[in-house]
């Protein structure tokens, strides 16, 4: 594994370089607007990077599994493809939404489906199969999406990924499970590179090429894990995104906004605003608490027989999570 790791970081950074001598070629500079967190022009797209170095270092080092889950990866590359598109020329949100769902084609195939979503009250919540392919369309989605959310400031899309990757390689590690294993690993080390050049001030960004990837990517490896953990597991272990995705759509109905409207009031923002506009410090607030809520999910909840109390403790945490940040917001932003 030490030659693939090796391998895969030279071809990232070669990867990169080429990015740079592009990007302006082909519409990958993300200008400063309203909402930026940046003043500069930003090299974007890195997920393109991960892409091809990833892809390249499977086909070498890996051709089993690049052929025995040829499909799941063919997803990935699409999601990627689409990702990129939308970085250059832009794309309707619901044209997104339905590409997603017509890639999920190629998951179906690999029998990627939920079909049970845990113990409640003593009640095993078994989907039969159209239901299945619904919630798992949805939850991909939805996750997707959140990911694609918290990308807002400098080092902390990629190192909340890392943090959930790292999770999933301890339960693929845990249960020999080679999938979970090589994946989050490749993963792992391709955004250690992109960490280094996105740390604040950042030189590149992900671009929805690489958020869209990350987050859709995160959404199999959990659904892949649920051969060994509990459904509600995940809450916590992919917990910042899917807390910052409640958060602004709650606060939106509440506001009377449209959930769809993007605006700077995500969780990051609020928090930044808190800690004196430092972004540094923010981000690594917010892995720290991934940090502690990974760990949660993976050591304690996973354990757990019946999933209603946990989840009644998850949403007791985002209530006061809501309330602190709703208070940051009233007196720090308005």
């Amino acid at each position: 594994m030490f030659f693939e790791v090796f391998f895969l970081l030279l071809v990232t950074y070669f990867a990169y370089q080429l990015l740079i001598k592009f990007a302006k070629k082909v519409n990958l500079i993300d200008l400063p607007n309203s909402r930026s967190s940046h003043v500069l022009p930003t090299i974007r797209g890195f997920g393109i990077v991960l892409c091809f170095a990833i892809g390249i270092t499977l086909f070498v080092f890996n051709q089993d599994l690049f052929i025995q889950h040829s499909n799941l990866l063919s997803a990935v590359l699409l999601v990627g493809i689409l990702g990129l598109v939308d970085d250059v020329v832009g794309t309707n949100p619901f044209i997104k939404i339905a590409t997603l769902v017509m890639i999920y084609i190629f998951l179906y195939a690999e029998g990627f489906l939920i079909t049970n979503l845990g113990v409640f009250l003593g009640v095993s919540l078994n989907l039969n199969l159209t239901l299945s392919i619904l919630f798992t369309i949805l939850a991909i989605v939805a996750f997707t999406n959140a990911f694609n959310l918290i990308d807002g400031l400098d080092g902390l899309s990629g190192l909340i990924a890392i943090i959930i990757f790292l999770s999933f390689l301890f339960i693929g590690v845990k249960n020999n499970d080679q999938f979970l294993i090589t994946i989050p690993i490749l993963f792992i080390t391709s955004l250690a590179v992109f960490i280094f050049y996105n740390w604040h001030p950042a030189k590149v960004f992900l671009g929805d090429s690489g958020s869209l990837m990350i987050g859709f990517t995160i959404s199999l490896m959990a659904i892949r894990s649920l051969s060994y953990i509990e459904p509600i597991s995940i809450l916590y272990i992919t917990a910042v995104p899917i807390i910052d995705f409640l958060f602004v759509t709650v606060r939106r109905s509440l506001d009377g906004a449209s959930i769809f409207k993007a605006d700077k009031l995500h969780c990051h923002h609020i928090l930044q605003s808190y800690f004196n506009n430092s972004v540094r410090k923010t981000v690594i607030v917010i892995a720290v608490f991934q940090m502690l809520f990974s760990s949660l999910g993976i050591v304690f909840v996973s354990e757990v027989n019946d999933s209603f109390t946990v989840l009644a403790l998850f949403l007791l945490i985002f209530f006061i999570i809501f309330k602190f940040l709703n208070n940051i917001r009233v007196t720090y932003l308005n």
